[in-house]
């Protein structure tokens, strides 16, 4: 679905929040986790120097590495634990993917093609990665275990800046 759009519309996808962003963000060390095709890893690419993409469904690190080669990329899911976690993904629409757990078990009906992968999982503190100045974590319903995994980074330096999407359970 995020490449139907990027190919129909001629430009990135989530264009407002991605110019947004620039305006109020420094691109400097951006982390960018649940980086999906490299959509947001490419344009911060362009306009910042250091740029770490995590992204744990491997169809989609795949592209990632093809659209953002600038960027590091992890093929990794992050929490607050270490261990393997099975996420569910859609083929038609892999931006929908998720832990199976962040919903408690439930599968969400975002999708055609279901298909289970199991991922390695990790704490963001145990990546050692630079102090970043921009984090964009769109982890769809883990955001808080991947924000307790982070408590060393997000500390590291006063002027990180955070944009979060947030899925609720319902």
């Amino acid at each position: 679905w995020i490449s139907d759009n990027i190919r129909k519309n001629k430009t990135y996808y989530e264009l407002n929040l991605l110019h947004f962003l620039k305006k109020n963000a420094d691109f400097s060390t951006v982390i960018d986790i649940g980086a999906n095709i490299g959509n947001h890893s490419k344009f911060f690419s362009e306009f910042g120097d250091k740029v770490f993409s995590i992204e744990p469904i491997l169809k989609n690190f795949e592209l990632l590495k093809k659209n953002a080669p600038l960027a590091k990329a992890y093929n990794l899911g992050v929490g607050n634990t270490f261990g393997q976690i099975e996420f569910i993904s859609y083929q038609d629409s892999l931006g929908n993917s998720y832990a199976l757990d962040a919903f408690q078990g439930e599968i969400h009906d975002w999708g055609k093609d279901i298909s289970k992968e199991l991922v390695n999982v990790v704490t963001l503190d145990s990546l050692d990665l630079p102090s970043p100045t921009l984090v964009k974590l769109d982890v769809e319903g883990s955001e808080l275990r991947a924000l307790k995994g982070a408590k060393k980074l997000l500390t590291s330096s006063k002027s990180v800046k955070l944009c979060i999407e947030i899925h609720e359970h319902k």
